[in-house]
């Protein structure tokens, strides 16, 4: 069987980039590739059912906006689209709705991402949707606190001539895309409600849901946040769990196994020794501090430290459990130091919420 100071324990899990498509001036997250461009089919039909005149609030997306004006509808969209604001139809002949839509991008699997490059990203993918798509301003401007891009541009789309705004604000490893869209005769008699929504724009830490991961063989639990990745990496010998955050910005390891050399209180002390010579040899890891405790029928310590993997830098934390059954339990937390502290606080209360029954 293993021993404890052979529990090689944290370790980064492939960034996984999530594909997904925005309507209405669409988005789409391809290999870190953000296409944003006009929307073909952005002339929404309004319904009585699912519509709404109230202002929105996402406390989950950290984001809340009021309702461009009273005679505005507000429907919920779906997937990365958070909403949509239509405008109401000028008369019986109106062909085109404009509209404003709210959409968000989880850039956590491209940390370092900036505005400036998503918004070239999204004026080049628009050349190619409109062959006539030309920028007539480019400003930088700040809403809710946080300085955006903003781009205005006219274009063509059925014959149909338009004018739109986009405005593009990071916050928190996430891009918050406000567009507004218009037939060009009707820009100006509907810009300012895209003008009242960014004036009411409020941006907060988004709250965290918490669900709880529970090992019935091992006798323990731990919370971690909703939207982590929970992987099965057991063996034969062993049971190792991975809980990943979005873009593995941070992640947490449980392993548990078995170590026939624990006996005693004298073995414990042994193995807990071994398992703190191991880590401050152990290559590319900076030990922080070390603490340890036994008694006569269970010991644990805790740790913290810094590790260096592929070239990046990792906050550690470490819990550790033995008894002299032979059970092992390790438990790490730990985020990415350039691009994952935002996680630090989530870190520490999935560490803390390790439970042994």
């Amino acid at each position: 069987m293993p021993r404890l100071s052979e529990q090689k324990g944290f370790f980064p899990i492939p960034i996984i980039i999530i594909v997904a498509a925005l309507v209405l001036g669409g988005v789409a997250v391809s290999t870190g590739v953000i296409n944003v461009g006009l929307n073909k089919s952005a002339k929404p039909k309004p319904a009585p059912s699912g519509y709404s005149q109230t202002d929105y609030k996402n406390k989950e997306e950290g984001i809340s906006a009021n309702l461009p004006g009273s005679e505005w509808t507000r429907k919920d969209g779906s997937g990365n689209t958070l909403t949509s604001f239509l405008a109401p139809k000028e008369n019986s002949a109106d062909k085109f709705i404009e509209n404003i839509t709210l959409d968000v991008v989880d850039l956590s699997s491209k940390p370092d991402t900036t505005r400036r490059e998503i918004m070239e990203l999204w004026i080049s993918n628009s050349t190619k949707d409109a062959s006539d798509f030309k920028v007539i301003e480019r400003i930088v401007v700040t809403y809710g606190g946080q300085d955006g891009e903003q781009v205005t541009y006219t274009a063509s789309q059925d014959n149909t001539s338009l004018k739109g705004r986009v405005v593009i604000i990071l916050f928190g490893h996430k891009a918050y895309i406000v567009h507004y869209i218009a037939e060009t005769k009707s820009f100006d008699k509907y810009l300012s409600g895209m003008t009242n929504i960014l004036q009411s724009l409020k941006f907060e830490t988004p709250k965290i849901s918490w669900q709880t991961y529970k090992n019935d063989q091992y006798g323990y639990s731990l919370q971690y946040p909703k939207g982590w990745v929970v992987k099965d990496n057991s063996g034969s010998d062993k049971r190792e769990v991975l809980i990943a955050a979005p873009g593995n910005l941070a992640n947490a390891l449980i392993a548990s196994t078995k170590d026939d050399s624990l006996k005693d209180k004298a073995s414990m002390e042994k193995a807990i020794s071994a398992r703190k010579e191991f880590k401050q040899t152990e290559s590319g890891f900076k030990m922080g501090d070390f603490k340890s405790q036994t008694e006569d029928k269970k010991g644990g310590w805790m740790m913290v430290g810094e590790k260096t993997i592929d070239g990046k830098q990792w906050a550690v934390m470490e819990r550790g459990l033995v008894d002299i059954y032979g059970k092992v339990l390790l438990e790490q937390s730990g985020y990415l130091l350039d691009g994952g502290r935002d996680y630090k606080e989530a870190v520490i209360q999935v560490l803390d919420s390790f439970k042994v029954e």
